[in-house]
């Protein structure tokens, strides 16, 4: 049997033998009654002075109800990690650090990030307008506990966030790494949890008249807009990305053939990169493992015997010089980003 708690009887009596709001409010918190507890009973009637008296509705969530908060916290929790995350990637590259390690792969990265950001960021938009119009046309549903508990997650999340950031300045400081720009990103952390704290407190709070929870979902929203900006001017657009990976596709290519002609027994070069003349350059070895074509022409990549023991291996780079080709490739062979070609040696 559920309990039943002894505030709400004696309100509920109360009221029926005619006692008004005002009486009951002060004979209970007379007796050590929380204010919250009061108003929590005392708000489940009117206070219109009839009898017998007139219940309010009571604070209820359905299913529907209690799953769209639960994704409204996943969402908000997505979108402040991918702004953190991508506005740490422009103070990497507006503040560059000579202990940076290498680069490959950020871009990507960042494009996941963005991806994220721009599904997360209009879902939570989307929720939160849905749920504040519900509570404008059911403002008792305010008062609900699954609500308080689900935004008690999200300040929770905030003071967990607030104190990782607290925690790892600190070990910057005594590690010797507090430089201007981890001070930037720890502020950034700190400026997203504050304003999910602002969010949480701002809807918690019944009183509230929602203008600092608005003002954070403006600035949040520009900054959204900025750093989808910003990450398609650093990234590329789709054409000049997939450029990119093709490029990246067609130099991985001619450097796994080079290693294919690698061998220390062969003979003279072949003239071609037929399997025959592979196999009688260096018997045993099959060319056939290694892609030969260009993978979006089709085109056979261009080889040419220099000496009896010079290659070239040659592609058409849609940017011979492109960012992700290291200038050399191991110690028997070179690739010059002027030609688009690898000039290797077999032993």
């Amino acid at each position: 049997m559920a309990k039943v708690d002894p505030i709400e009887i004696y309100v509920e009596r109360a009221l029926q033998g005619g006692t008004r709001h005002d009486a009951i409010r002060a004979e209970l918190l007379q007796a050590g009654w929380p204010e919250r507890a009061v108003e929590a009973a005392l708000g489940g009637w009117a206070d219109n002075g009839t009898v017998p008296p007139v219940p309010r509705p009571r604070a209820g969530f359905s299913f529907v109800d209690l799953l769209a908060y639960l994704v409204l916290l996943g969402a908000l929790a997505v979108t402040a990690l991918n702004i953190v995350t991508l506005t740490h990637g422009l103070l990497n590259f507006l503040m560059p650090d000579p202990l940076d390690g290498s680069s490959v792969g950020r871009a990507e990265q960042a494009r996941w990030g963005l991806a994220t950001l721009i599904v997360s960021a209009p879902l939570y938009g989307g929720l939160m307008r849905w749920i504040d119009r519900g509570l404008q046309r059911h403002p008792f549903k305010r008062a609900a506990s699954v609500r308080a508990v689900a935004l008690g997650l999200m300040l929770t999340v905030a003071v967990i966030i607030f104190a990782s950031d607290a925690v790892y300045t600190i070990f910057a400081l005594l590690n010797g790494e507090l430089t201007a720009r981890f001070a930037a990103k720890a502020l950034v952390v700190a400026l997203v949890a504050l304003g999910v704290l602002v969010i949480g407190r701002s809807d918690l709070n019944l009183e509230s008249d929602g203008r600092a929870k608005r003002l954070v979902l403006w600035a949040g929203s520009a900054v959204t807009l900025a750093l989808v900006g910003w990450t398609l001017l650093a990234t590329g657009a789709p054409a000049s990305v997939r450029d990119q990976r093709l490029d990246r596709q067609r130099y991985s290519d001619i450097t796994n053939i080079a290693t294919r002609m690698r061998c220390t027994e062969g003979g003279i070069l072949p003239d071609t990169l037929a399997p025959a003349d592979v196999a009688a350059y260096c018997p045993g070895r099959d060319i056939a493992p290694v892609t030969l074509r260009d993978p979006q022409t089709g085109a056979e990549y261009r080889y040419e015997r220099l000496d009896d023991r010079r290659f070239a291996l040659c592609a058409d780079f849609v940017d011979p010089g492109f960012s992700q080709v290291n200038q050399s490739y191991g110690p028997n062979w070179l690739y010059d980003a002027q030609t688009g070609c690898i000039t290797g040696r077999i032993r």
